[in-house]
């Protein structure tokens, strides 16, 4: 199996071989409530670069350039940008900074998806991580530092668009992307091209990906969750296809401040 830029899979990666699953951290109703509207429908959003919290996504100028300037990095990442959207998930759901701040302050959700094991890939002999799941290929994302000295960062797209500095690397970031002019590119684990569609809202064109019921295992409610947000989850736990989903809550222990999980029954008190 390869890649759309032609990297070679050195491994499988079955649908059935399920790991812990990857994390959207989602903000409260309160401060975007389409978004979260969205994903009770069934869709998730496919992000353009241009909204990233890093203005450096894909600031770079390839070597073989000899003095290269500002203006030639912002214009390939305008090019770079303007094909490309993204889904970034994480590896952990208890990341105290991704709930400050993707959460709006613990008082979103965090929803786990189901992903294969990862599976080493190579590409242009780099080698890297790779986990196929709902949305297509997630790729994990590179910390290096400084940027300048590292080889395949103006290498081969891939590793261009999941290579960040070492600044960020707290947030262990992966990312799915959907490329807009090559739609065949977006494989899932199920084998077919991710569902995505574009919707009109408030002047403005947004992009979804579905993914299905069986697809979303849990979701992990902010211990600052408004009881609204928490009755809606439950009801949607209790009815099919979402019957299987596992709700919980963040709660942190009053003298360490570690974060753990409450399980929420479907009857039972949130």
């Amino acid at each position: 199996m390869t890649t759309p830029n032609g990297a070679e899979q050195t491994g499988p990666a079955s649908a059935g071989d399920e790991g812990e699953g990857l994390y959207k951290y989602f903000p409260s109703p309160s401060t975007d409530g389409y978004k979260i509207e969205k994903f009770l429908d069934g869709s998730v959003m496919v992000t353009p670069f241009q909204y990233f919290n890093d203005p450096f996504e894909f600031y770079f100028v390839p070597e073989f350039v000899p003095k290269p300037s500002p203006e030639q990095a912002t214009l390939i990442q305008r090019l770079s940008a303007d094909h490309l959207r993204a889904i970034c998930l994480a590896d952990q759901p208890l990341n105290r900074a991704m709930w400050a701040y993707y959460a709006s302050g613990y008082t979103g959700f965090v929803a786990e998806f189901a992903h294969a094991q990862a599976t080493p890939m190579t590409e242009d002999s780099i080698a890297y991580s790779a986990r196929c799941g709902p949305f297509g290929m997630a790729i994990k994302v590179n910390y290096v530092a400084p940027l300048s000295g590292c080889p395949d960062r103006c290498g081969t797209e891939i590793r261009q668009h999941a290579t960040k500095h070492t600044d960020w690397d707290k947030e262990q970031e992966w990312r799915v992307f959907h490329f807009l002019e090559h739609p065949e590119w977006n494989m899932t684990r199920h084998g077919t091209p991710a569902e995505a569609y574009e919707e009109q809202h408030d002047g403005r064109t947004y992009l979804f990906a579905r993914f299905k019921p069986m697809d979303l295992r849990r979701i992990i409610i902010g211990m600052k969750a408004d009881q609204e947000l928490r009755e809606r989850f439950r009801a949607l736990a209790s009815t099919a296809p979402y019957e299987h989903l596992t709700l919980y809550k963040l709660v942190a222990d009053p003298r360490t401040q570690e974060l753990t999980l409450d399980r929420i029954e479907n009857n039972g008190p949130t």
